[in-house]
């Protein structure tokens, strides 16, 4: 990115950012995050390690959302997306819950891949309505379906991440 492009870039994120945080309760993010979440949607591959307790979860649960907010001003790095998604990978399916839960209490369109997994809502995850979609790492390896899913057009146009989180917790890849 050009020098003018990426403060064009920086600009755009920090309005993008703005208007998404409030729906977190938030008015802004620990420098880090923030950083983070700006490399990410800059097309960057991004690692954190941050303490426990730190925020990390909130750094892919914003992209999405602040992926849409640049494409809708022309400013997504990886051209216009229709609605940002990303797939998080955990092994801790009660944690899993708990963040879905507390993402859709927020209005935020999120759901997982598992046991227990409703007709409707398996269509709004397949057809890429849903802004996060978590799922244990068995669970996306283990049916054909899921991983057609992630190879479909919909998911290639509008995947802005994939996190996995918890990572200390998976002891066999």
């Amino acid at each position: 990115m050009a020098a003018d492009t990426r403060d064009d870039f920086k600009a755009v994120f920090e309005t993008s950012l703005q208007s998404i945080l409030p729906r977190f309760g938030l008015t802004k993010l620990k420098n880090e995050q923030e950083k983070a979440l700006f490399y990410l949607l800059s097309g960057k591959d991004v690692f954190v390690n941050l303490p426990t307790g730190f925020g990390k979860s909130l750094i892919y649960q914003l992209s999405p959302l602040v992926a849409e907010e640049l494409s809708k001003r022309h400013y997504y790095p990886n051209g216009n997306i229709r609605s940002g998604i990303v797939l998080v990978i955990s092994p801790l399916v009660s944690l899993i819950k708990d963040q879905v839960k507390g993402l859709q209490q927020r209005g935020i369109k999120a759901s997982f891949i598992g046991a227990g997994q409703e007709e409707a809502n398996f269509k709004e995850i397949v057809n890429g309505e849903m802004n996060i979609v978590y799922s244990s790492p068995e669970a996306m390896l283990a049916n054909d379906r899921w991983r057609e899913m992630i190879c479909s057009q919909v998911y290639q146009n509008n995947v802005v991440a994939v996190a996995v989180d918890e990572a200390h917790c998976i002891t066999h890849w």
